[in-house]
């Protein structure tokens, strides 16, 4: 029996939908494109719940039906969607992108060390001068936030000469 037939005689019981039926013939066609073996329209029904196997061998007779010459393929073509493996997209010859490179000779950081030690602001001065603030080389200057686990202070970092943010745990 073959494609068509099976097609019509399923329509005619009323067995399943158009919609149907073109679903699962779009998918055997897929299947066949990305070079699988030739499957029969019948097991993708089944496959989708559409139909049983008893339904199909009722009006198939129990013999497979065969696809039509137009849709078995010449030569095996990749899917549209590339979702096979076997035969990737083609590659073409592209120019690679110019990314243009934002001049930043006249930008300036967002964090600006000072320039010499003599500029240590007054702030960090006068926190320098209480030994509790002292944690290795970070002064800790005021609290800037606490949660359930600690508290976050904003430091000096001695060596870096730049503020930063300390997580202290309780």
């Amino acid at each position: 029996m073959d494609q068509e037939t099976l097609i019509k005689s399923l329509l005619e019981r009323k067995l399943v939908t158009r919609a149907q039926i073109d679903e699962c013939v779009r998918e055997a066609e897929d299947i066949r494109r990305g070079g699988a073996a030739n499957i029969p329209l019948e097991e993708v029904l089944i496959a989708h719940d559409c139909v049983s196997r008893d339904q199909i061998e009722s009006i198939t007779g129990g013999t497979p039906t065969e696809v039509p010459a137009a849709a078995a393929p010449a030569a095996l073509a990749p899917l549209e969607d590339d979702r096979t493996i076997a035969y990737p997209p083609v590659e073409t010859k592209q120019r690679p992108r110019e990314i243009p490179v934002p001049d930043i000779s006249e930008q300036k950081t967002a964090i600006a060390k000072p320039a010499a030690p003599e500029e240590i602001p007054p702030i960090v001065k006068a926190s320098m001068q209480e030994p509790m603030n002292h944690f290795g080389k970070y002064v800790r200057l005021h609290q800037i936030g606490r949660g359930s686990l600690g508290s976050v202070w904003k430091c000096w970092d001695t060596e870096g000469r730049r503020y930063v943010a300390i997580k202290m745990l309780r």
